[in-house]
């Protein structure tokens, strides 16, 4: 949610969208204060849960999970993020925090309200509910228990670090989620060990992140580096797949099964394309399409040309 901000934030975000599929950007024409930006944030969404969080990064993404976990193990419909320490690290913004949850939660008699944080997991119809019913001058942690009465938290230390410490925690294991990526290819092979294998797993550095030690899995993966044949590969690297997968290791985060291009219509492509790639270097500059685009492109460009002949501007002589 954009609220007229005067930084940079919306075109970044513009960019992201253009990249993420998913990424939907809501914008409002200034800002009516965090309540109005969650509202109408919450009331875009579909999902069947809903979490809420600030921008400025002290939120960690990594608590989300801890939060369902709370959730699916209670069967709460709220989640909050439960600061080990002052949020804003300033006595003039988390006094009188403290001070107005104080007093809602006297005149509403509602206990869970000590518990209010802005990071909170919601189940969704309950989110949405709650957003369409709450109007501007209306508590949304108090519209919360008209439609809800099982709220939990859970303790959580929300941190900030910087890039060489964000490296120094990844490389000694020293968090709870991160945000990554292991790339395969068509012939896996010896790099499996530095994903999965126990032989890695406490090597700073190494590519084994979840620290795993799981005797059948250094088993496939051993099986899949000394394979005898292609059949034999696939067997092992579908049987590791789905090994991994059932130790719930990742939670998937995006997926996009086409390419986005721009280029122009001027290249030859083979009729069987690469199967897992966009095949740049497999295309040509068709001569055809060529003098057709440089015929369009000057059928373009000579109308401007004659306009500015007619305004007097004489054409520049070629040297």
């Amino acid at each position: 949610v954009v609220d007229n901000a005067i930084d940079n934030s919306l075109s970044v975000l513009k960019s992201l969208e253009d990249k993420y599929e998913w990424l939907r950007i809501v914008t409002l024409s200034r800002n009516y204060g965090q309540h109005a930006a969650t509202i109408a944030g919450i009331l875009e969404t579909t999902s069947d849960w809903v979490v809420t969080m600030d921008e400025d990064m002290q939120h960690p993404p990594a608590g989300i999970m801890p939060m369902l976990k709370k959730a699916a193990e209670t069967g709460a419909d709220v989640v909050y993020a439960k600061p080990t320490e002052a949020v804003h690290k300033s006595v003039f913004r988390d006094l009188p925090s403290k001070l107005v949850k104080s007093i809602l939660e006297k005149l509403t008699d509602n206990k869970n309200l000590r518990k209010a944080n802005s990071f909170r997991l919601i189940r969704g119809e309950i989110a949405r509910g709650t957003s369409k019913a709450c109007g501007h001058e209306t508590y949304f942690d108090v519209a919360l228990s008209w439609f809800t009465t099982r709220f939990e938290g859970i303790n959580m230390e929300l941190r900030r670090v910087d890039v060489s410490q964000y490296i120094n925690r990844l490389r000694s294991r020293d968090f709870d989620m991160v945000v990554t990526s292991f790339g395969q290819s068509n012939s896996p092979g010896n790099e499996q060990r530095e994903y999965w294998h126990s032989s890695s797993a406490d090597n700073p550095g190494s590519r084994n992140l979840m620290g795993l030690k799981d005797p059948a899995i250094d088993t496939l993966v051993e099986g899949l580096i000394q394979a005898d044949s292609r059949d034999s590969l696939v067997t092992y690297t579908h049987a590791l797949d789905r090994a991994l997968r059932s130790l719930h290791l990742v939670v998937p985060n995006w997926y996009t099964k086409v390419y986005r291009a721009a280029y122009w219509n001027k290249f030859g492509h083979p009729e069987q394309p690469p199967k897992y790639d966009l095949g740049l270097y497999t295309w040509w500059v068709d001569p055809a399409k060529d003098e057709r685009l440089r015929s369009e492109q000057e059928q373009v460009v000579e109308p401007q040309a004659s306009a500015a002949d007619t305004a007097g501007d004489a054409a520049p002589e070629a040297e």
